[in-house]
Parts: structure tokens; C-alpha cells; sequence
């Protein structure tokens, strides 16, 4: 009886240290910036912050991408020194990479490297 319950109390420690680092593998702020911009999650993983930090009439945006495969784009055309944020994923899906972009209305975006 002593071995049994040593041996179903080690597996339920081994499941809930398991679920933990599950829950926390993805728990921290991917950050990312491009001259002008800057582009952030939260430590869930599942807002995504774009920054504009240059005052010189571009827009910034934030690239994303999810555990999900989906995929989209935060433009922030507040202006200069402003922040806007989306919430673009729901638990347990979650931002994994992104991507701060520089544009205006008349030119393609301009992109720096994708980070994780």
C-alpha cells in the first residue's frame, strides 16, 4: 500500500511540475524594433504592442505570428510617442514571433527580422 501511494503521489508531482513549465514555456515579453518603431507582447503572449518612436510622419506597425498558424498585423497610425495594443490570441494559442515595421500611406513597409 506504501508503494502505491509513493508511487501515485511521484506521478502527480511529475504531472503538475509538467503542466507548470508547460504554462510557463511561453510566459515572457518577445520584443522587437526597427529605426522608429517598436513592437512588444505581453508575458502571456497574447496582446501585441506597436510603438511609434520617431516623429517623421511613418506609420509603425507590429508583424505576429501564432501557435495557431494565424497571422496578422497591429498598425499604429496615432502618431509619434504613441502606443496602441490588440489583443490578438486567446489562451491557450499564443504570439510567438514578431516583427516591427516602418511605413506611410504611398510606400510598401519595411520590416525588421522576425523575433521569438
Amino acid at each position: 500500500m506504501r508503494k502505491t501511494k509513493k508511487l501515485v503521489a511521484g506521478a502527480l508531482m511529475a504531472l503538475m511540475v509538467s503542466a507548470a513549465v508547460a504554462t510557463t514555456a511561453q510566459a515572457k515579453v518577445i520584443e522587437a524594433s526597427r529605426s522608429g518603431s517598436y513592437a512588444y507582447t505581453n508575458n502571456a503572449q497574447e496582446r501585441v504592442y506597436s510603438k511609434d518612436t520617431v516623429c517623421d510622419n511613418l506609420f509603425a506597425a507590429a508583424d505576429w505570428r501564432s501557435s495557431d498558424g494565424s497571422s496578422g498585423r497591429v498598425t499604429n497610425k496615432d502618431g509619434c510617442g504613441k502606443t496602441v495594443s490588440i489583443r490578438v490570441v486567446y489562451s491557450p494559442v499564443y504570439v510567438y514571433e514578431i516583427r516591427a515595421c516602418r511605413s506611410n500611406s504611398f510606400s510598401p513597409v519595411s520590416c525588421g527580422d522576425w523575433e521569438s
